[in-house]
């Protein structure tokens, strides 16, 4: 084996053998000039490839390393009808970076912060208010696609159904205008009850008690809690003491 190829095989920092491959094409560049190789252009061809191969596979070798050390997720998100968001906000529940790629959003997140796992949940909204996430095992695949539905985040209504003496009433039925379901008070007249309509927005409460008069009341969602007071019913004769 000829010299410079022993010397080249006991090297094995990578640089180091792109700096002696690039000193070997210099050389051979100059033994080119003087001459000393004629009549053999195949050989001259082969070497001076191989010595630029090596040269170039450091190079190489790092831009491979970058890239399969960073996974590229491309998230799409769409509203409750089914239509593409515009410009959401999207994040992740590890270390991440978002680049905007028309539509769609770019999640780059190292190897490094992938959690044991594999699984990664990916949160998104838009500029009403609607939110979503979802989840993703990350794989062999660097560059995933994922999709997140956004909806309305829910909400509720909490507050107290009193009687015109300020006592809370315990047992009333608190439901929602439009809305399946309801809530029966606690002690104090205390009530919570959850929707569907963003926070910040009306809801039209109806309280139901045996003995009361029906009341409807309008309220917003998410807001200070609500102090509702019933009336005893007029075609219902009130016992005494109340």
């Amino acid at each position: 084996m000829p010299e410079w190829l022993q010397a080249a095989a006991k090297i094995t920092d990578q640089y180091a053998l792109a700096a002696y491959a690039i000193a070997a094409l210099v050389a051979v560049i100059g033994v080119l000039k003087r001459g000393t190789i004629r009549g053999k252009p195949f050989l001259i061809v082969v070497v001076v490839l191989a010595v630029l191969a090596s040269a170039s596979l450091p190079l190489v070798a790092k831009y491979i390393e970058e890239k399969g050390s960073i996974y590229r997720v491309t998230v799409s998100v769409f509203d409750p009808d089914g239509n593409r968001v515009k410009a959401p906000s999207v994040s992740t529940d590890v270390p991440s970076q978002s680049y905007d790629i028309g539509d769609s959003k770019q999640i780059e997140i190292a190897l490094a912060h992938v959690p044991a796992d594999k699984k990664v949940t990916f949160f998104a909204s838009d500029s009403t208010g609607h939110e979503g996430q979802t989840s993703l095992n990350l794989a062999d695949d660097r560059t995933p696609s994922v999709t997140v539905k956004i909806a309305a985040k829910p909400s509720e209504v909490r507050g107290n159904v009193l009687d015109r003496s300020g006592k809370g009433i315990l047992g009333a039925r608190v439901s929602i205008i439009g809305e399946d379901g309801s809530v029966a008070t606690g002690d104090g007249g205390l009530f919570i009850i959850a929707t569907r309509i963003p926070t910040g927005q009306p809801v039209t409460l109806l309280i139901e008690k045996d003995g009361f008069s029906p009341l409807r009341q309008q309220h917003l969602t998410g807001s200070a809690p609500a102090t509702i007071v019933l009336d005893f019913s007029s075609t219902i004769p009130r016992r005494k003491g109340h």
